[in-house]
């Protein structure tokens, strides 16, 4: 068997895409790729089935398919090839899942510098995050990343030993022909001279957000419900096709600090070194310099980002069930009392939302808040409870969890209280995805 594992963000759609439209030349090179899924932009999970069926901890289901899909290889005489980012951090349940068979991981490794911008792109698009960059890489520089940093392969080596993993580096300038599709035949052990009978997909496969799209996402994201999941991945399928057609927009468009990059190359030099020195096949020189389209203390990659944000948000518009869901959504928000945000009000200005210019600066208390903590009938839940929706306005997440836990301990059946609750607790969660 031969276990693609990802790494996440590391090209995993593309290559999944391409085996799948290629399984009958793959079996000719002596590997069977079962079929899985694909969504409306030619992304997928892969064989993602296998790996919620661990999670859940579905072993006999996992068992059940794995057993279906070695007896179609077993039956054709060929090699399994099973291709997931799910399997990733699950090594030791692999390793006993696949304790008769003989198993060599192949993966693809991303700079970590990269793989955190990477990363952040990912809470926007997909976990619904409201951060900042900079606000996300301050809570990274302050959370172990053993996924990002590699120091998970320890496990992957442990569980499967070093001779049965390969790892190449994840770089289109080190890919064969540029291509990562390619690589990754040459990556499995599949003879070059076989290459030309492959087909190559022309367009991108989830490639990273735009920057004006991926700043629209953030922005969407303060309005979109957690249960409104059939909108939230309508945007996604249209901000990824604005993006994929968008070749104008190259790299991200986000300016980081010289401080930040510079802490963040500190952080990963460590494991930096036994990436290079003990798993990474080779590494191309300055691999993990790389800034992933990163503009540090400088512009954006793009010259005219208010401009790209009205192209985006016209192209939003455009989808009439977007607009007619969207702008109510954000009426809503921007009426709300006890609640300001500049990012909010952008979001107002760019979908056509009418809205009152805030009276009160950002970092000030609302006349209503300072009238609650200042009164005789308040208890200490309400006065943290404003407190907290402060905390929230002005960035201090951290601050605004602190608070409105104890209001929620001391007023366990506050509505008001618990909404506030599960808003604040829900963006710490986004800032603590890896």
């Amino acid at each position: 068997m031969l276990l693609h594992i990802g790494a996440p963000k590391a090209g995993s759609s593309a290559i999944q895409k391409f085996c799948l439209g290629n399984r009958e030349e793959l079996a000719g090179a002596g590997f069977y790729y079962p079929e899985h899924s694909l969504d409306p932009n030619g992304v997928s999970g892969g064989h993602v089935r296998l790996g919620v069926a661990l999670l859940q901890g579905a072993v006999e289901e996992a068992r059940d398919l794995v057993s279906e899909w070695l007896d179609e290889a077993s039956r054709r005489n060929l090699c399994l090839l099973l291709s997931g980012e799910s399997f990733f951090g699950k090594p030791e349940l692999l390793r006993e899942l696949f304790s008769d068979l003989k198993v060599r991981v192949v993966a693809y490794f991303r700079s970590p510098v990269e793989a955190v911008i990477s990363n952040y792109c990912q809470v926007i698009k997909r976990h619904n995050a409201i951060s900042t960059l900079e606000e996300y890489v301050e809570q990274q520089l302050g959370t172990q990343l053993h996924g990002v940093s590699g120091e998970i392969f320890r496990r992957w080596i442990s569980c499967f030993g070093s001779d049965n993993l390969t790892v190449f580096p994840y770089s289109k300038k080190a890919f064969l022909g540029r291509k990562i599709e390619l690589d990754f035949l040459r990556l499995i052990g599949v003879p070059e001279d076989i290459f030309p009978s492959f087909r190559l997909e022309e367009r991108r496969i989830n490639s990273s957000y735009v920057g004006s799209a991926l700043e629209m996402k953030r922005l969407l994201n303060y309005v979109l419900p957690k249960e409104h999941h059939d909108l939230a991945h309508k945007i996604d399928w249209a901000l990824q096709k604005y993006s994929d057609d968008s070749l104008s927009e190259e790299g991200c468009g986000f300016t980081l600090s010289e401080s930040q990059f510079d802490a963040l190359l500190d952080k990963f030099r460590g494991t930096n070194s036994y990436m290079k020195e003990s798993v990474l096949e080779f590494c191309p020189e300055g691999f993990f310099e790389s800034r992933c389209g990163i503009s540090v203390q400088s512009e954006s990659s793009y010259s005219n980002p208010l401009e790209a944000l009205v192209s985006v948000a016209s192209y939003v518009l455009g989808h009439e069930e977007f607009s007619a869901r969207l702008r109510p959504l954000v009426a809503a928000e921007v009426s709300r009392v006890n609640y300001s945000s500049y990012s909010l009000y952008k979001l107002a200005d760019l979908l056509g939302v009418p809205f009152s210019v805030p009276k009160i600066g950002a970092g000030s208390l609302t006349r209503r808040q300072v009238s609650i903590c200042i009164s005789d009938d308040s208890g200490k839940a309400d006065i943290l409870r404003e407190l907290a929706l402060f905390s929230e306005r002005i960035g201090r997440i951290d601050d605004a969890r602190q608070f409105i836990d104890v209001a929620r301990r001391l007023r366990p059946a506050g509505k008001g209280i618990a909404k506030i609750h599960d808003r604040v607790f829900s963006i710490c969660d986004q800032y603590s995805v890896n």
